[in-house]
């Protein structure tokens, strides 16, 4: 499996993960609210705010790792290059 998938998939369960903690957030806060603990519904509990540094964390990550492919593929001759983009293709493709 190459890098860029591994980013994709872990991007995808972040994202996944990150509507769960956010659905648990609301359950938590409409619940202080009916409870009369309204100064407890204010921001974003610890876990969303982990999970949304996770998913800027894993888009810089893409990034650097998208553009150190095209500067290290400019490298390799015409045969690897060519292998590493039709790899990625069927990647996309099996998605």
């Amino acid at each position: 499996m190459s890098i860029t998938k591994n980013i994709r998939e872990a991007q995808t369960l972040t994202e996944d993960l990150v509507v769960i903690a956010l659905q648990a957030d609301e359950q938590k806060k409409a619940a202080m609210l009916a409870a009369g603990r309204g100064r407890e519904t204010i921001g974003e509990s610890i876990f969303v705010f982990h999970l949304k540094v996770l998913r800027k964390k894993l888009e810089e990550i893409k990034g650097k790792h998208e553009g150190s492919i095209k500067t290290a593929s400019c490298q390799c001759n015409p045969e690897e290059q060519n292998e590493e983009q039709n790899e990625e293709q069927n990647e996309e493709q099996n998605e």
